[in-house]
């Protein structure tokens, strides 16, 4: 799904570094659900978060740490809200975690301070993008909404499965997943700067949601839960025979 969606079809052979840094925050999040799942049964989940926090240290790197912190913050509400809730701060080793990163990064970014003119005033810029548009206003753009649809497609009705399925079963994964994905539309939409490549790393999320939907999806309609017809006009089309309905 994720390598046929339009965004990884364009960006996948660009230079800029949108790639490498959604191949951390891939493995960042990969990382929290492997913790996630392994607390779920009771196991540790050391191995999880040491793969969560070493590639939020790369994706730092890599450009910045405004999606890393969008995982976190959208992992953290999931465990929150969910039934039955997990606590973040022990599922995602947060106070660790977050030493780790410090002791990783700071170093580097203080040694770039005290050597580049200007740094930062530059980065702050760059975390800020201060436009000449009110604040409150800027989500009423729904630019970021709009360009997560445009690079997921053809994959448009997997997505809308998958936000019903979010709604109506709210298993505990999808949860997660979806919640990282909302809390980054949402962030995003408050940035001055417009740019199609900032929902890079959100994609992959939505690819494993709309994979997940469509593997959903087949399975009711082989059991009979869901009728041909209606795959039909999804523009599916089965290559099985349902079997019939049990009374």
């Amino acid at each position: 799904v994720l390598a046929t969606t339009s965004d990884f079809f364009i960006y996948s052979r660009s230079a800029r570094p949108e790639m490498l840094y959604t191949l951390f925050c891939v493995l960042q999040m990969l990382g929290l659900m492997i913790a996630v799942r392994r607390e779920e049964r009771g196991l540790s989940t050391a191995r999880g978060a040491a793969l969560a926090w070493g590639a939020t240290v790369a994706a730092l790197l890599a450009k910045g740490p405004q999606h890393p912190a969008f995982f976190l913050i959208g992992t953290s509400l999931a465990l929150v809200l969910r039934r039955p809730r997990l606590s973040p701060m022990k599922t995602l080793r947060l106070p660790l975690g977050v030493a780790f990163v410090a002791v990783a990064v700071l170093p580097y970014f203080a040694y770039l301070a005290t050597q580049s003119t200007g740094a930062l005033g530059f980065w702050a810029g760059q975390m800020v993008q201060d436009k000449p548009v009110a604040l409150w206003l800027r989500p009423l753009r729904f630019f970021y909404p709009s360009a997560i649809v445009a690079g997921l497609a053809p994959w448009l009705v997997g997505i809308a499965l998958a936000l019903r399925d979010v709604w109506k079963r709210r298993h505990p994964s999808v949860v997660v997943l979806a919640s990282c994905v909302v809390v980054t539309v949402v962030s995003l939409s408050f940035a001055g700067k417009l740019r199609h490549h900032y929902v890079l790393p959100a994609i992959p999320l939505c690819a494993v949601l709309a994979a997940a939907a469509a593997v959903d999806l087949f399975e009711r309609v082989r059991v009979g839960e869901v009728s041909v017809r209606t795959l039909r006009t999804l523009g599916l089309e089965p290559r099985w025979r349902p079997p019939p309905r049990l009374t």
